[in-house]
């Protein structure tokens, strides 16, 4: 009977623990954070029968701090002193020890954990023996399991993730439950990417604002390839690499047209540096087309079939199919190169015989030899195919070819000399070739006797390329100028008759500028004085053009530069004045006089300088009819307007336009004078500056 009497009392005992444990959490509201979902009291060890308490479910799964703190006794060790409340418990568990659990209750011990590994508590609220105020479990931080702090805004920010487009945003005083919010950021378009911002000679981030985006469109595609100005070569780079927002509707065909536009003009470099700033989820066929075009254009086999294989898996297309067949049969898979042509032939898609030709000459390892044909708009990639499949480039390709397939062919391996030096030319004359290029072509033309013993004397004897090439060799190490001077005045009308106007000024220049510095020999030669200024002018080297025009207007006193000297020095020398305040040298007696001084007025006012009407009435008499080439009224109009209302990106657009691929000298005063203050209305002086000193270029010729 004892020992049933003391069993019932150790139950009484163990059943009014359990309800004193249950109590505060009968008594809370329904909380959602985790707890344990029973709490079972075990046997004690000392007596012979099982007393153990059956379990009991609570109705709400978050505990007090009493809990919490009755939990910490299975957690080593303590860090916070221990409420009154859980005396009792822990002396009952003295009376009855209580194993140890296997593991702790999985929904709790993340709380329990935040709470153990929170720093020494030295604050009056830790010290006094307050509640400990954890955040819910799935508002933790994640850490290492042992030291995540349990301040949110202790954690440290995290790095950027460049590779995807979520970013981390804060908006301050903004409540939310948690201070850090992750959305998307705004898609980057691949058209407002650039390598140019205003601080590096870029047109402005609103370079585009208030164009007629279905304007931008149609415009854009018709930009000229071939720009033979320097400035406004200058200008289109600028407005194709300039980081700036598009018109709204008109970014997808910009973006793919500008990268477009950069692979024709050969400028490799710029799209270098352009490819890495595009978002990648933002290419789209045609750029990844311009992009291994790219490499093709630089005979970069492995680097263009390595592309070529992983944007097939993106753009499953005949143009891919067919490089990755070229490929193949380039590296030996001719198993694999065959079975491509076999399912583009079965699929009714081989439409180019050339492709098989180049297969079959790389399977054989045998050269392809001479072409019947040549493709009238070879690419990139369809040149070097021919090249590796040692094809030999017919004459007539040169003069088919476009600004780019030229520069290709002047590099083109296996070819003879003749047929670089002429492809070289019309690059350069292009400005798709440096002009440096052509004179290394030129100097490694090696000259028959008979053209070495030609009359210098006779532009006859410098007739095509290899005469053009003969002439460079004896201009250049010539150090006496009175003969040189005679070889430079006899290039230019030369190269202008071989459809290359603008090339002989870039290629001799320097040249000229040498002469320019020995004011013994510049005195000496008078006569070429004329040719000396407009070459000068045409490249933008006004300094020693002015000194060119002293010689002139000192030696000359009927020549056209002693009238206008005035005039020209008060335009050479930057002046921005509102009225011009020198007049002409002397009346004004000749037609060559007028000529010059109406060009320099009407490129002093479209820089924003008024010419007194006095001065104009003194060129009616002798002013012969207008020479040059007029562009139409239409784009007069649409240039004026756009700079009136200050669109700048507009504005360019159509000065390239407008100018195509005539050099400034050839346009008529009113055309040259329209596109000059177009630019300099809406901010760009020292463009508009630079194309009225070109417009002199044609001077003499």
């Amino acid at each position: 009977m004892k020992n049933t009497s003391s069993s019932r009392c150790w139950q009484a005992l163990a059943g009014a623990a359990l309800f004193a444990l249950s109590w505060p959490a009968l008594a809370a509201p329904e909380r959602t954070n985790s707890a344990p979902e029973s709490l079972i009291i075990l046997p004690d060890e000392n007596e012979g029968e099982d007393i153990s308490a059956p379990a009991v479910k609570e109705p709400a799964p978050a505990p007090e701090p009493e809990v919490v703190i009755e939990g910490r006794e299975i957690l080593p060790p303590p860090v916070a002193p221990v409420p009154a409340p859980a005396k009792s418990v822990e002396h009952k568990a003295k009376e009855a020890p209580v194993q140890p659990a296997e593991t702790p209750p999985a929904k709790i011990e993340p709380a329990k954990i935040e709470i153990e590994a929170q720093p020494e508590p030295t604050t009056p609220a830790a010290d006094a023996g307050e509640e400990m105020v954890t955040l819910p479990a799935k508002e933790l931080p994640k850490g290492d399991g042992h030291t995540a702090p349990t301040v949110w805004e202790d954690l440290p920010a995290e790095e950027p993730q460049t590779e995807t487009d979520e970013a981390i945003t804060v908006t301050p005083g903004v409540p939310t439950d948690s201070p850090i919010s992750v959305g998307h950021i705004e898609s980057i378009s691949a058209s407002t990417v650039g390598t140019l911002a205003d601080e590096q000679g870029g047109l402005g981030i609103d370079l585009w604002k208030d164009s007629d985006p279905a304007a931008v469109a149609q415009l854009f595609p018709r930009l000229p390839a071939v720009v033979r100005s320097p400035a406004m070569r200058d200008l289109r780079r600028r407005l194709l690499l300039t980081r700036a927002d598009v018109p709204e509707g008109s970014d997808a065909q910009i973006s793919d047209l500008r990268l477009r536009l950069l692979l024709e003009v050969g400028d490799a470099a710029a799209l270098d540096q352009l490819f890495p700033l595009i978002p990648r989820n933002a290419f789209s066929d045609e750029m990844d087309r311009v992009r291994v075009e790219s490499r093709w254009q630089r005979y970069d086999y492995d680097g263009a079939c390595a592309f070529a294989r992983e944007a097939v898996t993106r753009h499953d297309s005949v143009y891919w199919r067919r490089q990755i067949i070229f490929c193949q049969a380039r590296e030996g898979q001719d198993d694999a190169a065959q079975l491509g042509i076999d399912l583009l032939r079965e699929q009714n898609q081989l439409k180019d015989p050339m492709l098989l030709q180049i297969v079959d000459a790389l399977a054989k390892d045998t050269p392809m030899g001479a072409l019947s044909i040549w493709p009238v708009e070879a690419v990139p990639s369809t040149i070097a195919m021919l090249a590796e499949a040692k094809a030999e480039i017919p004459d007539v390709a040169i003069a088919k070819a476009t600004p780019l397939a030229a520069s290709m062919i002047a590099r083109y391996p296996g070819a003879s000399s003749d047929i670089h030096l002429a492809a070289a030319e019309r690059a350069a004359a292009d400005g798709i070739m440096d002009v440096a290029d052509l004179r290394r072509v030129y100097e490694a033309v090696e000259g028959t006797e008979k053209e070495k013993m030609a009359p210098q004397d006779k532009p006859e004897s410098f007739a095509g390329p290899r005469g053009r090439a003969q002439l460079y060799q004896r201009i250049w190490p010539h150090y006496d100028m009175q003969s040189t001077a005679k070889l430079i005045a006899m290039a230019r009308p030369l190269y202008n008759a071989a459809g290359f106007p603008g090339l002989a000024e870039r290629l001799y220049v320097p040249k000229v500028a040498e002469v320019s510095l020995s004011s013994y020999n510049s005195n000496r030669l008078p006569w070429f004085a004329d040719n000396a200024f407009a070459m000068l002018m045409a490249t933008g080297d006004s300094a020693n053009a002015k000194q060119w025009m002293d010689i002139a207007a000192r030696t000359d006193s009927t020549s056209p530069f002693a009238v206008a000297r005035p005039v020209l020095t008060y335009f050479l020398s930057g002046n921005s004045g509102r009225v011009l305040n020198v007049g002409a040298a002397g009346p004004v007696a000749t037609p060559a006089q007028a000529v010059l001084l109406n060009r320099t007025y009407s490129l002093l006012e479209a820089l924003g300088i008024t010419v007194p009407a006095e001065q104009w009435r003194a060129l009616l008499i002798h002013l012969p009819p207008a020479k040059g080439y007029n562009f139409p009224d239409a784009w007069r109009g649409a240039l004026l307007d756009a700079s009136l209302h200050g669109r700048r990106g507009e504005t360019v657009l159509l000065a390239l336009l407008a100018l195509g691929d005539q050099l400034p000298g050839n346009l008529s005063d009113g055309s040259i004078a329209t596109l000059v203050k177009a630019l300099h209305d809406v901010g760009l002086e020292k463009d508009a500056r630079a194309l009225a000193v070109e417009a002199f270029g044609a001077w003499g010729a």
